[in-house]
């Protein structure tokens, strides 16, 4: 009997030894945790993944940016005396096919690229004399846009299409109004297009120059340029791409 009760009351002493360290191991368990959690969320990223986020939100940009952005309503440029002028925009095409959106020729340059899609907008010249239509090209990637610029600028397979908004300014703005085109990428997986001519309509008979868009007069060829200069700021890849809330390094 003496027995039985001197092993019945030790049981409630190994019991109690039994929860505390089961108590140490959790704690031990949580601290390490917590530690983790605590290194995780002060760790800086590392210049490879830094680059690495910024590639990743510049290639989408084209889909983040709102239709404003990327064509604002209005976009200042210098023209070829030096002076500043300002384009206005007429309208924005939904986006659209690649190949839809530029001469029958030039539809396969863009196919073999990758394409994914054309976006366009159309602006006019201080004067309202002049109309540009703008397209923006999204490729596969840096070294697809820059073979597809290449293409373009050696000549014979035409460019982007005139895009015309009827009732507007643009509205006599056509295929056979174009005068001058050309091609154009800065950075990554973008290629700019441009097409100009005179909002009156008038059919012209260009020739192709050593840089691969037709030759013609200096107002048409500084609203394209001089907005395809502008726009094609907007998509760079961003300084500190990790300071974006939708980008993770």
């Amino acid at each position: 009997m003496s027995a039985v009760t001197a092993t019945a009351g030790r049981r409630p002493l190994l019991f109690w030894i039994m929860i505390g360290l089961i108590l140490l191991l959790g704690l031990g368990a949580a601290g390490g945790g917590a530690a983790g959690v605590v290194a995780m969320a002060t760790r800086h990223p590392s210049q490879a993944q830094i680059s690495a986020a910024g590639q990743r939100e510049f290639a989408v940009q084209w889909q983040r940016l709102s239709a404003g952005r990327i064509f604002p309503s209005s976009v200042s440029y210098l023209d070829s005396f030096g002076g500043r002028t300002t384009a206005t925009l007429v309208g924005i095409a939904p986006q659209a096919p690649c190949g839809s959106t530029v001469d029958a020729a030039a539809a396969p340059v863009l196919a073999a690229s990758g394409c994914v899609t054309v976006l366009r907008a159309t602006y006019t010249d201080a004067s309202q004399t002049a109309v540009a239509t703008i397209g923006i090209a999204v490729l596969r990637s840096p070294g697809d846009a820059l073979r597809a610029q290449s293409t373009f600028v050696a000549g014979g397979h035409g460019g982007l299409l005139a895009l015309g908004f009827p009732g507007t300014v643009a509205s006599l703005f056509t295929g056979s109004a174009r005068e001058t085109y050309a091609a154009k990428t800065t950075a990554g997986r973008y290629l700019f297009l441009s097409a100009a001519g005179y909002t009156d309509g008038r059919r012209t008979t260009p020739q192709v120059n050593s840089d691969g868009g037709y030759t013609g007069e200096t107002v048409t060829t500084d609203l394209g340029n001089g907005v395809v200069s502008q726009l094609s700021a907007e998509f760079q890849a961003p300084a500190r791409p990790c300071a974006d809330k939708n980008v993770r390094c």
